[in-house]
């Protein structure tokens, strides 16, 4: 279980530094702007009934999400490979043509059935995201 937690923290530090460098650069981005060239700020959304501020920050909740297979030609036939999940924002899903469970989000079973197939054909992420469940006793 030592490559697990290797693992683990290996992409924590990588995210990490992701952060950073975003951070950076876009400090660095803005701060070489022209004074003319800033852009205006966004007129606040009228209010309604729904509160919209809301709705944006679900789209960058991370989710299991299965994307749509390719869809491939060998000589005269095509056919569409297989769904692959990835670990994305839910708008990016979406715009991917992806899909994942909204109202269950907090269910490790059903992220288990998504790793499952892909852990099992020899994807490296998947076995550590399969892992990572089995290890913590989650979804059984």
């Amino acid at each position: 279980m030592q490559s697990v937690s290797s693992t683990k923290k290996i992409r924590l530090i990588r995210r990490g530094l992701l952060l950073v460098v975003l951070v950076v650069s876009s400090f660095v981005f803005v701060s070489c702007q022209p004074a003319g060239m800033m852009p205006e700020p966004v007129p606040a959304a009228p209010r309604t009934g729904v509160d919209t501020a809301a709705l944006q920050v679900d789209d960058f909740l991370v989710v299991d999400c299965l994307l749509p297979g390719q869809v491939r030609r060998l000589g005269g036939t095509m056919y569409q490979s297989r769904r692959r999940p990835v670990k994305t924002t839910a708008r990016d899903c979406a715009i991917r043509g992806g899909e994942y469970v909204v109202h269950d989000r907090a269910n490790y079973a059903t992220a288990l059935q998504v790793w499952l197939p892909q852990a099992q054909s020899g994807d490296a992420e998947a076995q550590t995201y399969v892992g990572d469940i089995y290890q913590q006793g989650l979804g059984t």
